[in-house]
């Protein structure tokens, strides 16, 4: 049997919270219709003769099928696809001899925190860091940020706050990566996942 259709028949069965891939809905569609019918024994209670059953494969599968049924199981599992992009690979450059590596914590928000609607003031604290100016000259030590929330672009940040717009209700990360002033990176990148709550507008 075709691995996506394997792999729906274990969500099912599973009954708890997972991640589910990205699926084709067209390539699962494609590999239903193309799978044979199978001949299932089935054993005869009466004579205890053994007789054949075949069992019909639901043929002439759409890509609008396969979408509702993945949906289904999303809600049935209660489950929450991450949209998130795969992250790029991260280039870690040599510390310059005498200099040691910047850093930066989350001060606010942090890991699972939950913010009110779609607006969060990002604030970080930065260690051995000096914010700097983007297309100057490069200085080890100096420099800004890089952030993208889920779903958005990139966002320069210049300073140690930034307020966030636009965020979808729900789970969903933020993302920072610490950067020279030509953008070039220091390899440090740190991701929290938060989760926005729509407020509702009071009467």
């Amino acid at each position: 049997m075709n691995r996506w259709v394997f792999l729906l028949l274990i969500l099912v069965a599973c009954q708890k919270p997972m991640h589910v891939p990205n699926v084709d809905p067209e390539v699962v569609a494609d590999a239903v219709n193309k799978t044979p019918a199978e001949t299932i024994p089935v054993l005869n209670t009466t004579n205890a003769t053994k007789t054949t059953n075949t069992t019909p494969v639901v043929k002439n599968v759409t890509r609008t099928n396969v979408s509702d049924l993945i949906k289904g199981i999303e809600n049935k599992l209660n489950l929450t696809v991450n949209e998130t992009e795969p992250e790029e690979p991260l280039d870690i450059p040599e510390i310059p001899e005498g200099e040691v590596r910047p850093d930066f914590e989350f001060k606010y928000p942090q890991e699972g925190t939950r913010v009110k609607g779609e607006v969060v003031s990002l604030t970080l604290r930065i260690l051995n860091f000096t914010i700097g100016r983007m297309g100057e000259n490069v200085t080890w030590g100096e420099g800004h940020f890089h952030v993208r929330t889920q779903n958005s672009s990139l966002i320069e940040m210049e300073r140690s706050t930034k307020t966030l717009r636009g965020l979808q209700p729900g789970e969903q990360y933020i993302t920072v990566e610490m950067v020279m002033n030509n953008h070039s990176s220091y390899g440090v990148r740190k991701r929290i996942k938060i989760e926005a709550q729509t407020v509702t507008a009071k009467r």
